[in-house]
């Protein structure tokens, strides 16, 4: 999938469900999930820049929005997140307490790598790569 309006206005119709049912979330997860959400406009206004976007910034935002929701979900299945930013590894462990949620294993693998490595020199992300790697988030988030 692609990172585009689709993807946006289903993130943030997941979103908007999550802060709906903030009265019922603990404190902590209510926290995590102001942090995503955070993460998620900080991509999506890189994103949406007319003039210089900074697509590292997209990518390095967009993995930790994600990472952010994996472990709020893990706390809301009382399970204790690892302390990792291995969006695969998280999403195995949440698989195994939530056999519904699925994600593509290597879309996460690859949001994690282009995370860590478009952030020092030798690489660089550009339209093109957010755009072929399927880093959409919305099957992410949607949970």
């Amino acid at each position: 999938m692609m990172l585009n309006a689709d993807t946006n206005k289903a993130i943030h119709l997941s979103a908007k469900r999550w802060i709906k049912e903030r009265c019922y979330m603990s404190d902590v997860l209510r926290e995590w999930i102001e942090k995503a959400t955070g993460d998620f406009r900080t991509a999506t206004r890189e994103l949406a820049a007319v003039s210089e976007p900074n697509y590292d910034a997209v990518c390095f935002h967009s993995q930790q929005c994600i990472e952010k929701l994996l472990k709020a979900a893990l706390i809301k299945a009382n399970v204790r997140p690892p302390k990792t930013h291995d969006l695969a590894e998280l999403g195995r462990r949440l698989n195994e307490v939530n056999p519904a949620w699925h994600a593509e294993e290597r879309d996460l693998i690859w949001l994690t790598k282009g995370a860590a490595e478009f952030r020092y020199p030798g690489d660089a992300a550009d339209r093109e790569k957010l755009n072929s790697a399927s880093s959409s988030a919305q099957s992410y988030v949607t949970f």
